[in-house]
This record gives C-alpha cells, structure tokens and sequence, in this order.
C-alpha cells in the first residue's frame, strides 16, 4: 500500500507517494530506523521532484520566472539542511543565477538523482537504491568540440644558460569585504559573516576571523609588507577572485568595485 506525503512550501506545493517503486521506495527494514531516516528519504525524494521539474520547464522552454518560486525553494531545501539561513539567501541566489543555470540546463544532460547528491540532499547509497528500483534510461551527451593543445617538454634546467634567477610573488583568493566591522558576529547562519547589521554570536577580530572574508585593513597590512620586502620582487602576480562570498547579494557593478578596491 502507498502512503502519501503531502508538502507544502512557502511558494510550491507537491505530493510524493511511496511504496509503489517510485521514486525511493523503502524497505520493510527501513521502518526500524526511525523518522531520521524517513525524513532524509522525503527530502532526497523532494530533491529529486523539483530538480527534474526544473529541468522539464526549461526544456519545454519556460521562462525563467516561472521556475524561480521551485528553484528557491529547491535552494532553501538545500541550504536548510547545512544550517544556513536560506529563506534569507535563496531568492537573491536563484536572481543572479538563475541564467547561468538555466543555461546548463539546457546544454548539458544533468543526472536529477546526481545533483542531489551534489546538493546533499540524497546519499550515494540511497540513489544507487533507486537507480536499482528504477533504472535510468542511458542518454547521449552532446558532442562538445575540444581545443587542440600542444604540449612540449622543454629539455634545459633552471639558469642552465647562466642567466639570473627571477622572483615572482604570487597571491589570490583575496575575497575583500567593506563591510566586515570588528566585534560583529562570527557566527550568523550565512556564507559570511562578521557585519554589523548581522544577528549571532562570536565577536570577530581587527585582521580578521575564519568564518568571514578579508577586511581592508588586513588588506592594507598585506601590501605593507609587499612594500617592505626586501629583496623586492620581479613580478607581482595576482590571480583574482575579489568578492566576498555574499553571493545572494553580488552583482556584475558590485564584482568591479570590489577589483577597484584592491
């Protein structure tokens, strides 16, 4: 016999019905282990409804705004279960990039039951058990045309011509935060944390705190000691990633003022 689940979200509504050989059946067995393990079955179930949803809509060529309220909440089942404050992040999230997703989507055969491994939502044993009681059909990826590259092996060593040895410094990742205020809290619930306006506990440091992005003045403490290095070095290589990690709150403008910045 089938028993139904009915959930009810904050902007979509489904049903999932097991014990029919949908979706993640489970076993007689399973009942022993408690809600736990029913409770991860329904969300790796939900994963995988709103997940292959999302990609039937794109498909059939729906217009994004249609799809945005099962995204998000595709995104606050996800992020719930790492414990951020995802009905806070999730609508900013699925905003910025929902083209890019819709853009994959579109391109590329994506496995439903894989990404919700990706997403966490679903364990590795529990869509091998699907996969058993559903197989899925093979599909052909598209044909995705490679560059040529050559590769040659160079034969000399270091200054084997008796030339100078060349000092390069290289740095990257910065992440800079403007906002990161000292004393803030550390811990909020979010990608980053360490603001003023933001709720929770901890109190973060003037150079820093690991659960935040970099503050200016551990900026302006870096380059300091860029300049005070002696000997100077040749080259100076900086291979990027500026923004902090505020990513439901990140825009193309925001992403030039923060390389300005540096």
């Amino acid at each position: 016999m089938a028993s139904c689940v009915h959930l009810l979200g904050f902007s979509v509504a489904f049903s999932l019905c097991f014990g029919s050989g949908l979706l993640f059946p489970l076993r007689r067995t399973d009942a022993g282990r408690g809600k736990s393990h029913l409770k991860d079955a329904v969300s790796c179930a939900v994963c995988e409804i709103l997940v292959s949803y999302i990609q039937s809509e794109l498909a059939s060529n729906a217009t994004l705004d249609s799809v945005k309220p099962v995204a998000i909440e595709l995104c606050v089942y996800a992020l719930t279960k790492e414990g951020i404050n995802a009905l806070y992040v999730c609508p900013g999230i699925i905003d910025l990039y929902a083209p890019a997703v819709q853009y994959v989507a579109t391109q590329v055969v994506l496995d439903p039951a894989e990404l919700c491994v990706d997403f966490k939502l679903c364990t590795s044993n529990q869509i091998a058990r699907a996969k058993k009681a559903r197989p899925l059909t093979p599909r052909e990826l598209p044909a995705v045309p490679l560059p040529h590259a050559t590769h040659s092996e160079g034969t000399r060593g270091p200054n084997e011509d008796g030339g100078s040895t060349l000092t390069i410094l290289q740095f990257t990742d910065i992440h800079i935060d403007p906002d990161y205020s000292k004393g803030s809290p550390t811990q909020c619930g979010l990608y980053v944390c360490c603001r003023s306006w933001y709720n929770g506990t901890g109190s973060a440091g003037y150079y820093g705190d690991y659960n935040c992005d970099l503050p200016m003045t551990t900026l302006e403490l870096l380059a300091d000691t860029i300049k005070a290095l002696d000997p100077q070095p040749d080259v100076i290589v900086y291979t990027g990633d500026n923004p902090p990690h505020d990513i439901w709150n990140e825009t193309y403008n925001s992403r030039i003022w923060k390389t300005l910045s540096l």
